[in-house]
């Protein structure tokens, strides 16, 4: 919106710059063109605020256009045929508003051969103002609509990313979900019976106690050791049952491939090296990829996205590239500082390639410490 009013703005303060300019070269090169100042004058002003009107208002405009092209003949038949200056910017207006064909802007040149006096100045008025209608609304309107269009796309791409997000955020909550279902029957499948077994043995040792404290000696060490193994059961459960947060990572990029295939057709490459990495590197480089992917689906038009992870004895290398358009001026918005950021704070250190494609490259110390 703000694009459209400064727009606008630009061209009536032209628009005005030219009725100025006309106005002067008509009272200085003119000769008897203002013989009845009084009538002309008023016609004229009311020309001029017209065709600045035109281009402020929406509705009406075919009124103001007809009221353009009679005060403009007015004056042209009426007064002195020198008049016909004004129309350039009457017919353009007309032109520009029935969005004509193209080569309908240099029409008013053509009135250059009906006169026979100031041909060289009318020829030059003309040309520059069909120029710069052309530019008004053939150029700036076409580059205006390319940034709608890429506007329009970048919101129904975020609204997808969006929509992926909270679907991935639903199929986590549902594994959680199926994760705590089956650590609750590893639990009580191995626990049950063992805790129910305890108590009946200690009751019946407490009966015992009196009758026969060796019996109930012998009870309660069978229910310690009993619990114990059952200490231990639970500890190897949790062990086994407790999420690897590599395993999560990978889940995840993988999920997020899967994405990039079937929402956006675009293949993807997934390399990951056997290796022990600090859970604080698995989170970066995650954050770090879905950040990457949502920018090379945003502006670099690829056809292939390659994350891959290499584990070296003292270093992990990651890099996300795309094989997209690249960029010449990578101009770091609030995504790649966010990254950068993220990177510096696992010590890390991050370069970015833009020539061929776009690749982001990440180097990690092994024995990393968070900030």
């Amino acid at each position: 919106m703000n694009q459209s009013f400064n727009k606008k703005n630009y061209f009536m303060m032209i628009k005005s710059i030219y009725m100025v300019v006309l106005l002067v070269a008509l009272l200085v090169y003119i000769e008897d063109t203002f013989t009845m100042i009084g009538w002309q004058f008023l016609i004229f002003a009311f020309l001029f605020m017209y065709t600045i009107v035109f281009e402020l208002i929406t509705k009406h405009k075919k009124a103001i256009m007809l009221l353009e092209l009679i005060l403009s003949s007015l004056l042209i038949i009426g007064f002195n045929i020198n008049y016909v200056f004004l129309l350039p910017i009457v017919i353009l207006d007309v032109i520009s508003f029935l969005k004509l064909p193209i080569y309908l802007y240099f029409l008013p040149t053509i009135f250059t051969f009906f006169l026979t006096t100031n041909q060289g100045l009318y020829l030059v008025f003309s040309t520059l103002t069909s120029i710069i209608y052309y530019q008004n609304y053939i150029i700036l309107f076409e580059y205006q609509s390319t940034i709608n269009l890429q506007e329009e796309k970048e919101y129904l791409l975020k609204n997808r990313m969006k929509q992926e997000v909270e679907k991935n955020q639903h199929y986590f909550e549902n594994r959680l979900l199926l994760d705590r279902e089956s650590l609750y029957q590893r639990l009580h499948d191995h626990l049950g019976h063992t805790i129910n077994g305890s108590i009946y043995q200690m009751e019946a040792s407490k009966l015992l106690i009196k009758s026969d404290p060796n019996k109930s000696q012998e009870m309660m060490e069978n229910v310690i050791t009993a619990l114990r193994s059952s200490m231990d059961d639970i500890r190897a459960i949790l062990r086994k049952e407790k999420p690897n947060k590599k395993q999560l990572a990978l889940l995840q990029l993988q999920q997020l491939c899967e994405e990039c295939k079937e929402s956006y057709a675009i293949e993807t490459t997934l390399l990951i090296e056997e290796g022990d990495v600090a859970e604080s590197l698995w989170e970066v480089i995650l954050d770090n990829s879905f950040e990457a992917v949502s920018n090379a689906l945003k502006y670099s038009k690829c056809k292939h996205i390659e994350i891959e992870v290499r584990i070296l004895p003292k270093f992990i290398q990651c890099w996300i590239r795309d094989d997209g358009i690249g960029c010449h001026n990578v101009i770091e918005g609030m995504g790649i500082q966010g990254m950068k950021q993220r990177v510096r704070k696992v010590n890390g250190i991050m370069n970015i390639k833009s020539e061929i494609g776009f690749e982001i490259q990440m180097i990690f110390p092994v024995n990393t410490k968070v900030k």
